[in-house]
């Protein structure tokens, strides 16, 4: 009968600050992207976000927000936000880190209007989102209490660049 050497790992084992690094650095190789959200259709006078977000936290610089058409307007933004996830199931450590640009935007009239690609630099490298078709119809109805209808929208999904 053999016995198999059992190997455990104490904080003051070399060993274990090797995994660690090993493990960061895997997982700051991921590609990293921006994507945008926006709703899939708002009405006339509604307020509503455009939210652009990188999977990194390594930016090297201020997102280049792009040119909004006329018709609509940003009344707020961006608003920075940061979030950092980690997690360990049965032993296998994953985790990731994103910056989300948010702006509030008020649509003026009718019709389907494009948001252009916006850009921001990231390691060196330039990246851009995919730009946004955000359809206008009708007019929101304005509460004498609130006097601004914000959109709810049920889509939360980023899009990503294609």
């Amino acid at each position: 009968m053999t016995m198999k050497k059992r190997y455990t790992y104490h904080t003051s084992d070399p060993r274990i600050y090797l995994l660690i690094a090993m493990v960061i650095s895997a997982v700051g190789a991921a590609a990293q992207t921006l994507s945008v959200h926006a709703p899939s259709k708002v009405l006339v006078g509604e307020t509503f976000r455009v939210e652009y977000t990188v999977n990194t936290v390594d930016v090297s610089g201020n997102l280049q927000e792009p040119a909004m058409p006329e018709a609509l307007e940003v009344v707020y933004g961006p608003s920075v936000s940061q979030q950092q996830s980690y997690s360990m199931v049965n032993g296998h450590t994953s985790s990731s880190e994103s910056i989300t640009y948010t702006f509030m935007v008020m649509a003026h009239r009718t019709g389907t209007f494009t948001i252009p690609p916006a850009h921001i630099a990231v390691g060196g490298k330039r990246l851009s989102s995919a730009s946004v078709k955000v359809p206008v119809g009708g007019s929101a109805q304005t509460s004498q209490q609130s006097g601004t209808r914000f959109h709810q929208d049920e889509d939360q999904r980023p899009r990503a660049r294609q």
